[in-house]
């Protein structure tokens, strides 16, 4: 692995990421209208949707950009959310599972147009498959479309039987699938500095291994590092379970979960 891609772990993604420069430590005082805690997906997206609306904006990374889940994820875009339409309908009724659906789709179209707009080479690739190994999967799967189609006008999926599926994966092993050619996968690491790259092209100051320490309320807020300062009207607070202790009040509200995925050579 490069040894300038320093992205915490030894990874696929950190050995196959473009070179990207260290940015310097906060080591001044910087003033801004807004100060952005965390040089990740939400971080750099916060700072590059303000600056592109006017205003000013310094995010703090204690890291590299990239460092925690941004740049290791498994970067799956796919449309709705861990759990099923049905059981949101269940907690917020169907307007409001509908809202959230929606919100799923625009993330979609903001990552499809970042990447057009800024030129990010992250693999971005289009299809993702849900397949069933049995009989009963295979009824879910023709329900869940059907439903998906009629209830939420999304008309996206399309039902694959067991011969065509066999062709498109290699594999007898599935009995059938739904094919959403609007769902898909990136590689998040590269995906992520490219938004950097975007952000500093709009205006926003980056500063790296600039690990926020306290922030002081005020009419104005001050954020303070190690060697730095940044005195901003808002704080975006977008540091996940890195925070430690930065806000309380949060602090019981954040868990770190890790999961693993083993990458071979191309067999």
């Amino acid at each position: 692995m490069n040894a300038d891609h320093d992205f915490g772990c030894d990874s696929y993604y950190a050995a196959s990421a473009y070179p990207t420069p260290r940015r310097p430590a906060l080591a001044s005082t910087e003033t801004a209208d807004v100060c952005v805690i965390g040089g990740g997906l939400a971080g750099l997206s916060t700072a590059l949707e303000l600056v592109e609306r006017g205003l000013s904006v310094v995010l703090l990374e204690g890291e590299r950009v990239g460092f925690g889940a941004s740049g290791r994820s498994g970067a799956q875009l796919i449309q709705g959310y861990a759990c099923s339409q049905e059981k949101l309908e269940g907690h917020l009724g169907f307007d409001g599972a509908k809202a959230l659906w929606d919100m799923s789709l625009e993330s979609l179209d903001i990552v499809r147009d970042r990447v057009a707009r800024h030129a990010i080479d992250c693999d971005l690739t289009w299809g993702h498959m849900h397949c069933a190994i049995k009989p009963r999967q295979r009824k879910d799967l023709i329900e869940w479309q059907g439903d998906t189609e009629r209830r939420y006008g999304y008309d996206k999926l399309r039902f694959v039987e067991r011969e065509e599926l066999g062709t498109m994966l290699g594999t007898s092993r599935y009995l059938a699938g739904v094919f959403d050619s609007n769902s898909g996968h990136c590689h998040p690491l590269n995906y992520t500095l490219g938004l950097a790259r975007a952000a500093e092209a709009a205006g926003v100051r980056i500063f790296e291994g600039s690990r926020a320490i306290s922030i002081d309320q005020g009419d104005t807020v001050t954020v303070r590092t190690s060697h730095g300062a940044v005195r901003a009207r808002h704080v975006a607070l977008a540091g996940n379970c890195y925070l430690e202790g930065l806000v309380p009040a949060l602090q019981r509200k954040i868990m770190s979960v890790g999961t693993y995925i083993i990458a071979t050579e191309q067999l």
